[in-house]
């Protein structure tokens, strides 16, 4: 008897206190949300990634015992990505190397991938010759070659299952991740033999595929496409170092970066994120357990079995306070900076997680749902967030610095000369909201500066540390 009044107890605090939450959201205009986030799919007959060769890759078939999601043809998975090179370039922290101010070496490309000629070899070749190569080996992977056809396309967005409440199987960022690899090779090959508008051609198919990646609404679609995003930088700064792009090409380039905001790229990724654990929430709430099985935390999946269900409400109620007052708040699509005052109060909370996480009754399953390792992640996306949009206008202004060296002869002495005949607007450091940094020691070189993540511009080029945005300054510079 004690036992059942305190259930019903437990339950009726739970469920109220969840009420007044949903009143509360509700009432500005921002309810917490489920499945029901995610845009419906776009017509079939429009999108170019259900044509016969990418449709594969949106066929999944959802367990129901454990909630999780595979492909229905694997194999056939396999046999699309034999359609495209299996090569490698800089990932992570080297995906970077623009903010050294390096241009892409052909000769490390060509001998990066899986070698087809000999190391010596390649040396004896002209740079020239090292691209036709690249471009040789290209013309063997038909794959490529369809993917071309997308921009032609009125969508071109995969189908993720998100019914599979574990996390959606996403094979397509596996392919295009490759596609964009072959992009890149492609595109600076181009540019070596001076095809400046086959190199631009390939450019704005990289950058389609970052926004096709965008259109999942998932964090790790959302990381993937930052990544995916260096490479386009780079190939645009190889372009501008080698004085391959003309202005028209120049103006195109800075039109379809200027479409890139990475900071509500993050915004819906994290909503996202959230809106498929309220769906496990509302899962666990009902009673369907299907997914414990497959869970590495099945003890503690068991003790929310065995709960009541107003616990469940309450860790419901506090992962939304947890995103709402932290997440949603660092990185701000609306000011389109970084809240940087917010970072702290992150870290503070980060450390209270840590210090009292077995102390409250329904800790239990919010640790199940947010591990506490996870949460160190989260600010680490929003960094990654800060650095991809900081990359997308520094792109923005060197392009305008360009466009008025053409003009003009030389680079200004401040930004401000560039708007608006240039570019529209100049944009702000993201971490302050005030004016990037700028220095022009003579007409034919400048260097931006960004802040930085922990808010210095004694900017260094000593290890990947700073490369990474984890101390000093961000850096864009040209030297001629």
């Amino acid at each position: 008897m004690v036992a059942v009044v305190f259930f019903q107890i437990e339950n009726a605090r739970g469920e109220k206190a969840w009420s007044l939450y949903v009143a509360e959201r509700t009432a500005i205009g921002d309810p917490p949300r489920g499945l029901d986030y995610f845009p419906p799919p776009v017509p079939d007959e429009d999108n170019f990634a259900m044509t016969p060769l990418l449709a594969p890759l949106s066929d999944q078939v959802l367990n129901p015992k454990t909630l999780e999601n595979k492909l229905r043809d694997p194999k056939g998975f396999k046999r699309l990505l034999s359609t495209l090179p299996d090569w490698k370039v800089w990932d992570g922290e080297s995906s970077l190397i623009w903010q050294k101010g390096q241009v892409t070496d052909i000769y490390e490309l060509l001998d990066s991938k899986k070698p087809i000629i000999a190391k010596a070899t390649i040396l004896n070749m002209t740079t020239k010759q090292v691209a036709l190569e690249i471009l040789d080996e290209l013309a063997k992977y038909p794959g490529l070659k369809e993917i071309r056809k997308a921009s032609r396309w009125p969508y071109f967005q995969f189908k993720a299952n998100y019914n599979a409440l574990l996390g959606p199987e996403l094979p397509h960022q596996k392919y295009l991740e490759r596609i964009q690899i072959a992009l890149f090779y492609e595109a600076s090959a181009n540019l070596v033999l001076e095809k400046s508008q086959k190199a631009l051609e390939g450019l704005k198919l990289m950058l389609l595929i970052c926004k096709t990646l965008q259109h999942d609404r998932l964090i790790s679609s959302h990381i993937s496409s930052i990544y995916r995003f260096y490479l386009a930088i780079q190939i645009i700064r190889d372009g501008i170092v080698m004085n391959a792009w003309g202005e028209a090409q120049l103006k195109t380039i800075e039109q379809e970066l200027k479409s890139f905001d990475w900071l509500t790229s993050h915004d819906q990724a994290m909503r996202g994120e959230l809106a498929l654990k309220n769906a496990l929430i509302e899962e666990m709430h009902s009673g369907n357990f299907r997914f414990i099985g497959s869970t590495k935390e099945l003890g503690e999946a068991i003790a929310i079995a065995a709960a009541p269900r107003g616990w469940i409400r309450k860790n419901q109620l506090e992962v939304n306070q947890f995103y709402h007052n932290y997440i949603f708040r660092t990185v701000s699509p609306a000011t389109k900076k970084i809240n940087a005052p917010n970072l702290s109060a992150f870290r503070h909370h980060i450390a209270s997680i840590m210090e009292t996480s077995y102390r409250s009754n329904h800790f239990i399953s919010f640790r199940m749902i947010i591990p506490y390792w996870t949460v160190e992640r989260r600010l680490n996306y929003s960094r990654y967030t800060a650095i991809a949009q900081t990359a997308a206008d520094f792109t923005r202004l060197a392009i305008a610095l360009e466009l008025h060296a053409l003009k003009e002869g030389g680079y200004p002495s401040g930004l401000n000369a560039l708007n608006p005949t240039f570019i529209n607007g100049i944009p702000l450091d993201i971490m302050t909201g005030k004016p990037l940094l700028f220095q022009s020691s003579n007409p034919r070189s400048y260097r931006i500066q960004s802040m930085g993540w922990d808010w210095k511009s004694n900017a260094g080029f000593a290890d990947s540390e700073w490369l990474w945005g984890k101390r000093d300054g961000w850096v864009w510079q040209m030297e001629n």
